[in-house]
C-alpha cells in the first residue's frame, strides 16, 4: 500500500523519471586505480 501511494505521488513530480530518461551509474574509486565502468539503464514506460 505504501509503495502505491508513493508511486501515485511522483507521477505528479515533473522532475520524476519519464520515458526516454537515461539513468547513468558509475563506480570508480577516487583515484582512478579502480574502475569497473558505466551503465546506462533507458527508462521505459511501464505499460
Amino acid at each position: 500500500m505504501k509503495w502505491k501511494a508513493f508511486f501515485k505521488s511522483q507521477t505528479k513530480n515533473p522532475h520524476y523519471l519519464h520515458a526516454g530518461d537515461v539513468i547513468t551509474a558509475t563506480i570508480a574509486t577516487p583515484d582512478g586505480r579502480i574502475d569497473l565502468g558505466e551503465q546506462r539503464n533507458p527508462v521505459t514506460d511501464a505499460k
